[in-house]
């Protein structure tokens, strides 16, 4: 007789408990493989914001990690800021990464960035550190003794002096004048003692290099660089714009030495203190509309830097940027082009469906859109119009009578249009090219002073408001390269801060 075997059950708490043994042996092999082979990112790879290898678990030590990554360039900021680090890969191609947290508290700061850093190999190092820090709140954390903070913040130096080879970019906060406004006499006193001992201490090193913005009046006390931000830092694509001049561009500009470090500082706490006054000075426009027709002094800037942004931010206007670069007065009404034919539709001299047809995909399109639809139809009742041309009729040495003729016409059609609309004209400012604006560019074109003469005549025979951009703004043709780009015919920043706040003044009277 045969003898039956029963198989046994195995127990369903026993399958359990293998599969979990296995699973839990599974991701240790995983994560010792991976320590031991560590992912390399290779330069065809695209850049990313932060550590491209997943962590597991919570790691410690982010930077140990992130070596496997080989990042040329570390951002480190200890307050809130929009900063990308963007300059690092778009202008030199850098693997970068931000580090993924964030310490207020500079003993905090230290203990991560330094021990992060001191695991990597010499060949490792990465060749940038960009350092937000904050010299007055260091100040407070070193219980306001001069003593306590030096040697809270000579972890930097030692870096700048252990890794003579790594450039350190330190960016002090983007301050603004509600700030520095807000302290007492006392903090004042000492928030001033603790930029420029920071500055002092960190500048005896070549390798440490510091940067402050906040010494320009357009970052002090412009609220629209900061609007929309969820942290109330200045927006990302003004510091990304500013960062590129100082890194990329090795502008000095905005650079802080053991020379210039008082002087700045006393200026901006100078300035800080004017806000409100300079404030006052501004019309009250936040029941207008204000349409900016011009070329590339108005519309190559289309953020919170423009001229019609930093004038909306003044004045309370709401504004329009109609300008659009390469354009030049002297084809405005021709219905051939697609200026001529966005101008039309704003001025009621043609169709919308014409309109979309030649316009569509034009820089400014939406804008022209939205000002012929909201006005048209009306008197211009609560309008202003401000017009900039003549830089490109002269560039291109278009004959200045056919410049005048155009523009004589283009008033005329805006005034027949919407005649209770004011009219501003702004005359061609002065230029670093074509010798100066002296040279003339064609047989039948002129000096650049004939187009500025021009719409002076046109403004007072049309009876329009008229701004010089050579006489009422306050620059000289010596002083004027303060205020314009490299190009020596845009204006930077503070220019354009700057025309934007002669005509928020000019309509205080």
């Amino acid at each position: 007789m045969k003898k039956e075997f029963k198989s046994k059950k195995i127990p369903k708490k026993a399958l359990i408990i293998t599969a979990c043994v296995i699973l839990v042996l599974a991701a240790g092999l995983f994560a010792l493989y991976r320590v031991m082979n560590p992912r390399k990112i290779l330069r065809s790879e695209p850049v990313r914001l932060v550590c491209p290898i997943p962590h597991i678990g919570k790691l410690k030590n982010h930077i140990v990690a992130c070596d496997r990554c080989r990042a040329d360039a570390i951002l480190a900021y200890m307050y809130d800021t929009n900063a990308t680090g963007r300059v690092f890969t778009d202008n030199w191609g850098l693997e970068r990464f931000t580090l993924p947290e964030k310490y207020t508290h500079i003993r905090k700061f230290e203990k991560y960035l330094c021990g992060s850093l001191n695991t990597l190999e010499r060949d490792d190092y990465p060749s940038r550190l960009l350092l937000g820090l904050d010299p007055y709140a260091i100040f407070l954390q070193s219980c306001s003794n001069e003593v306590t903070y030096r040697k809270n913040i000579e972890f930097i130096c030692d870096l700048a002096d252990n890794n003579p080879y790594t450039l350190i970019y330190v960016y002090l906060p983007e301050d603004s004048a509600e700030r520095w406004n807000s302290l007492s006499g006392k903090e004042l006193s000492d928030a001033r003692l603790a930029y420029i001992q920071m500055v002092r201490i960190f500048t005896e090193f070549p390798n440490i290099w510091v940067y402050y913005h906040s010494s320009d009046e357009w970052v002090l006390f412009s609220e629209s660089i900061r609007s929309g931000t969820a942290n109330g830092a200045i927006r990302e694509d003004v510091i990304d714009h500013y960062m590129v001049s100082d890194i990329a561009d090795l502008d000095t500009t905005y650079m802080l030495n053991q020379a210039n470090v008082n002087e700045v500082i006393n200026d901006v706490i100078t300035l800080s203190e004017k806000y409100d006054e300079t404030r006052l000075s501004y019309a009250d426009l936040s029941e207008k509309k204000v349409v900016f027709l011009g070329d590339s002094v108005i519309g190559n800037y289309r953020n919170e830097t423009s001229i019609p942004a930093f004038f909306a931010d003044m004045t309370g206007a709401e504004t329009y940027n109609l300008g659009i670069g390469g354009i030049s007065g002297t084809g405005i009404n021709d219905p051939s082009t697609t200026l001529g034919t966005a101008f039309a539709f704003i001025t009621g001299n043609t169709s919308l469906d014409e309109f979309d047809k030649k316009c569509r995909g034009m820089a400014s399109y939406n804008s022209f859109r939205l000002v012929g639809n909201d006005i048209r139809g009306t008197d211009g009742s609560g309008y202003i119009f401000v017009i900039e041309y003549g830089l490109n009729d002269y560039f291109s040495g278009l004959p200045v009578n056919e410049f005048s003729d155009s523009m004589t016409d283009a008033v005329r059609y805006i005034k027949n249009a919407y005649p209770e609309a004011r009219i501003l004209m702004l005359s061609p400012g002065y230029v670093g090219a074509f010798n100066n604006g002296t040279t003339i560019n064609s047989d039948e074109g002129s000096v650049l002073s004939e187009y500025r003469t021009a719409v002076e005549e046109i403004a007072n025979s049309c009876h329009c408001d008229l701004l010089s951009l050579t006489d009422d703004f306050g620059f000289t043709q010596d002083e004027i390269y303060s205020y314009l780009l490299a190009d020596a015919v845009h204006y930077s920043e503070i220019g354009r801060y700057r025309i934007a706040q002669v005509m928020a003044r000019y309509y205080k009277k």
